[in-house]
């Protein structure tokens, strides 16, 4: 790999890891002076939620271009499912206050804490067996979490989109109410979670066997 290229992705790895660490901060703080209470939580951090989830799209053109070892089908997954998620968080205005969308944020917050800095080290060399062990089992716990959270803020909006028709839209001259969205991308989003899933401890498996081989 080009020098220039690993310079690039070790700073656009950098800057994620920061972004994240200071929204950690964001999340914690918030929690901390209003005693645990997650009502405008997500109003305070949705901007730079917004904005780093966004640039996290490059990492699924990284893949296409070839210049990162992840593979594109797993990026564009986890980029299009929290999407939707934050859609359904931001739009839904008696959702965003939910503790499940302080839960899932959280767990992707946490994630992201993690992998970032495992990324920097493996650029500028081989990270330490801890960091290594802690990217590829951090997941095991916080998938669920955060994957089982979207789910309850999913089952929270269809209750309001369904007795108010908000986000219905028209569709070949018929009406469709997002209720009926929400409940065919929650079918639908349970086999791309196993596949994410069962991808990630099957990454976790050759990781740590090189580890311990090397």
């Amino acid at each position: 790999m080009k020098a220039a290229t690993i310079a690039y992705l070790i700073a656009y790895n950098v800057v994620q890891w920061l972004g994240w660490l200071a929204l950690a901060v964001l999340i914690s703080l918030h929690l901390y002076q209003h005693g645990g209470d997650c009502r405008g939580l997500v109003d305070e951090v949705a901007l730079p939620m917004l904005i780093l989830h966004s640039t996290t799209i490059l990492e699924f053109v990284h893949a296409i271009l070839g210049i990162s070892k992840s593979g594109p089908v797993p990026a564009i997954m986890q980029f299009s499912g929290r999407s939707f998620a934050l859609f359904v968080a931001l739009a839904i205005s008696e959702v965003r206050h939910e503790v499940s969308v302080t839960v899932f944020m959280s767990a992707w917050v946490a994630l992201e804490c993690i992998r970032y800095p495992f990324y920097v080290a493996s650029l500028v060399g081989s990270p330490l067996y801890a960091l290594t062990w802690t990217r590829y089992t951090a997941f095991i716990p916080l998938y669920p979490l955060g994957y089982g959270a979207e789910v309850v803020a999913f089952f929270a909006a269809m209750g309001k989109v369904w007795e108010s028709g908000q986000l219905s839209f028209d569709l070949l001259g018929n009406t469709i109410n997002f209720y009926y969205v929400l409940c065919v991308y929650t079918v639908v989003s349970c086999f791309g979670f196993f596949q994410n899933y069962t991808y990630m401890f099957s990454q976790r498996k050759k990781a740590l066997r090189k580890r311990k081989t090397t």
